[in-house]
């Protein structure tokens, strides 16, 4: 407890537990796309994109992860706004 303040309420657990999961999205999925796409980016010509930058860009693990951490975000914010379970 910090104070009067109970840290380990049931909505703030969830929060942990959205929060390690976003963590682990970013590490596995997020920053190994991100890396790609901007090598690919710095690698590839100013007029046109290479193959391989198309490539980068249109790789669904990319989407995949921005999507998933984006639903954490708001998932969090709803648990932090509503505090289910008090």
């Amino acid at each position: 407890m910090a104070g009067e303040f109970d840290l380990l309420r049931p909505w703030l657990i969830a929060s942990y537990v959205v929060f390690a999961i976003a963590m682990g999205v970013g590490v596995l999925l997020s920053d190994p796309w991100a890396k790609r796409l901007g090598e690919a980016a710095f690698a590839s010509p100013t007029d046109a994109p290479s193959g391989e930058l198309q490539a980068a860009i249109h790789d669904r693990r990319g989407h995949i992860g921005s999507t998933i951490l984006m639903t954490m975000i708001v998932v969090i914010l709803f648990l932090m706004v509503v505090k289910p379970g008090g």
